[in-house]
């Protein structure tokens, strides 16, 4: 059994694509850490949904001419955990539980009943990270004109502004863009993701976050879910955004996953900070863990210095947050 479980929030509307992320940080991290001491698994239940989900994203690249036409969206609240342990050729088992909560984006639509409302904030509350997954596709194409659609930005807003009202405790915003494969080819200003995110989420991370730097820490990480293909299109009904059409980059590319791992490096980067630190509270169980498992601890922090901070992938704000000096 796991010695510790950690929460982190699923952030999002339906179908932006928050279980496609989980499905390849899963799928890419083993593939990440083969050459190292750190492994990661799930149960069996969970590992059937997250390789179906693995194996919707392959469909959308069988052909050259592929239609988003969206996949299957999470219809009740789900908790994948991930057990991240460190191998141990004598067979101990040393592993802390991250539990990813997956809210049903419905329960962010505007017509969500009150209780599911509750549900989703009391998750955002009592989680020490969120990952905002982010269609970047809707927050760039056509001028941004189907984003607040798309990614619900002004609920998100709310929502977190509302869950975040009295923290004193350590927490981490991921805003991680996926569907971003057309922003971060050769040649293109990867710098413009970056401005999309702060402008289009200005009330949040300037009104929101900003006040909060003390205790909120908040990153951007795009990840490539598919990685070949690249959007040629979009179709509407009424003025209202209804698939994209994407493009493979070459008709015999396979599926290449980028990026899936950061927003797991950065997360565990952060956690190993408050042990250094010696947070109470939300994390006190997080640093007991860690002093009795130096291996374990040493294990995480090589892999979580593998962040990323060059652009398009920016500390927003809370960079004390990721500074490890010892």
């Amino acid at each position: 059994m796991p010695n510790l479980k950690l929460r982190v929030a699923m952030l999002g509307p339906a179908a932006v694509g928050k279980t496609s992320l989980l499905a390849v940080m899963y799928k890419f991290f083993n593939q990440t850490t083969a050459p190292t001491e750190l492994r990661l698994s799930t149960d069996p239940e969970s590992e059937a949904i997250l390789e179906a989900r693995y194996q919707d994203l392959l469909k959308l690249i069988e052909n050259f001419d592929a239609t988003d036409q969206g996949i299957t969206a999470t219809e009740e609240p789900r908790d994948f955990s991930f057990t991240l342990d460190r191998k141990d050729w004598l067979g101990k088992r040393e592993s802390l539980e991250l539990e990813f909560i997956d809210v049903p984006g419905e329960y962010l639509a505007p017509n969500a009943s009150a209780k599911k409302q509750e549900y989703y904030r009391d998750v955002v509350s009592n989680s020490g990270a969120v990952i905002v997954t982010i269609d970047t596709l809707a927050l760039m194409k056509g001028g941004g004109r189907f984003n607040e659609q798309v990614n619900q930005v002004k609920y998100i807003t709310e929502l977190i502004e509302t869950a975040y009202q009295n923290i004193s405790e350590p927490r981490l915003v991921i805003f991680a863009p996926v569907k971003c494969e057309t922003f971060l080819q050769a040649g293109k200003n990867q710098a413009e993701l970056g401005k999309a995110i702060k402008a289009e989420y200005e009330r949040l991370i300037t009104k929101i976050l900003a006040p909060k730097v003390k205790n909120v820490a908040a990153v951007i990480t795009p990840v490539e879910t598919i990685g070949c293909v690249v959007c040629g299109g979009w179709e509407e009904e009424k003025g209202r955004f209804k698939r994209w059409y994407l493009n493979k980059i070459h008709v015999d590319d396979p599926m290449q996953t980028r990026y899936a791992d950061q927003p797991l490096r950065y997360l565990l980067l952060f956690l190993i900070k408050q042990y250094i630190d010696n947070q109470k509270g939300l994390w006190s169980k997080f640093n007991d863990f860690l002093q009795r498992y130096d291996d374990l601890k040493e294990a995480l922090r090589r892999f979580a210095s593998g962040c990323r901070k060059v652009t398009p992938f920016e500390i927003l704000q809370g960079h004390d947050f990721f500074r490890i000096h010892r």
